[in-house]
């Protein structure tokens, strides 16, 4: 599409928006971008690892909640962690925690889960990287 035709569309009060069962009005001034996702789809918790199907996880609002650790989680996010090799979630989380990662995760438990899934020692050496901290290579 070409740019007049996006500014149009992003623009005009009269555009419907089909979602679940329903229709609404735009009546705001940018596109909304509704993403449809089915609900068998596998997705991840990024707080506590727990990998589970999208149905699953309670909504409220825009947010979903996580079964088992009780975090807010956006689709966007979900659906991210999940397709994220262990050098990505590394940096995922070093950027997030400034807004209290490690707030919303149990320590202990979340190491050992990434122990369990044998990425904690790639993952801690990407992030101490990130970090600008030495790391140790052990023979």
């Amino acid at each position: 599409m070409n740019y007049n035709k996006l500014y149009e569309l992003k623009t005009d009060k009269q555009q419907m928006i089909f979602n679940n069962g329903g229709v609404q009005m735009n009546n705001c001034k940018v596109l909304i971008d509704n993403q449809q996702i089915q609900f068998d789809t596998k997705v991840l918790c990024p707080f506590c690892l727990n990998d589970n199907t999208f149905d699953k996880f309670k909504k409220d609002r825009a947010w979903y909640i996580c079964p088992k650790c009780k975090n807010l989680l956006t689709v966007k996010t979900c659906l991210s962690i999940i397709k994220m090799d262990v050098e990505q979630y590394a940096k995922w989380v070093f950027l997030y925690r400034l807004s209290g990662f490690f707030k919303k995760v149990d320590f202990e438990q979340w190491t050992n889960k990434m122990y369990e899934m044998g990425i904690s020692f790639k993952f801690w050496k990407e992030y101490k990287r990130l970090k600008g901290e030495e790391s140790y290579e052990y023979e």
